[in-house]
């Protein structure tokens, strides 16, 4: 789950073939046990124009079930539902995975927290009730960013 994680954090589809995962090359080793221990196909192709890379996994059954079951393109993605019933270390790693991705610590009143970003407000929601089914207190603001 943790992969799933990371992939809707920032993660893409190529195709119907390959799930990319945008990796600085300090996650490298992470990423490598998890897809190691599911026992899938991947590798490393190292971007000039970022200073991270795409870690590639070569499914083509994953591709569909990601693409089906959590959508594509950040504004797309979102939990289905049954994610918010699954085992707690399941709802665990999966939300790992997500902070791998795209989670921040920042310090609040003297206290170490986690935050996450995205681009899609109904991910967020999503993402903070996978937490509070987990324990986590959790809170929303909106960043208004015109680029």
């Amino acid at each position: 789950w943790w992969v799933v994680g990371r992939y809707i954090a920032d993660g893409s589809l190529n195709g119907g073939s390959a799930v990319q995962l945008s990796a600085h090359p300090k996650d490298h080793p992470a990423i490598a046990q998890r897809f190691a221990s599911l026992g899938m196909d991947w590798k490393v192709v190292s971007r000039s124009h970022s200073s991270a890379d795409s870690v590639n996994i070569y499914n083509m059954g994953l591709v569909r079930w990601l693409r089906e079951q959590f959508g594509h393109h950040s504004h797309h993605k979102s939990l289905p539902t049954w994610c918010l019933t699954m085992d707690p270390k399941w709802r665990q790693a999966l939300l790992d995975g997500y902070l791998s991705g795209d989670g921040a610590e920042f310090v609040n009143h003297g206290q170490v927290c986690d935050g996450i970003g995205t681009a899609s407000k109904k991910l967020a929601l999503s993402l903070g009730t996978l937490a509070q089914t987990l324990g986590y207190n959790v809170g929303y603001s909106k960043a208004d960013i015109n680029v």
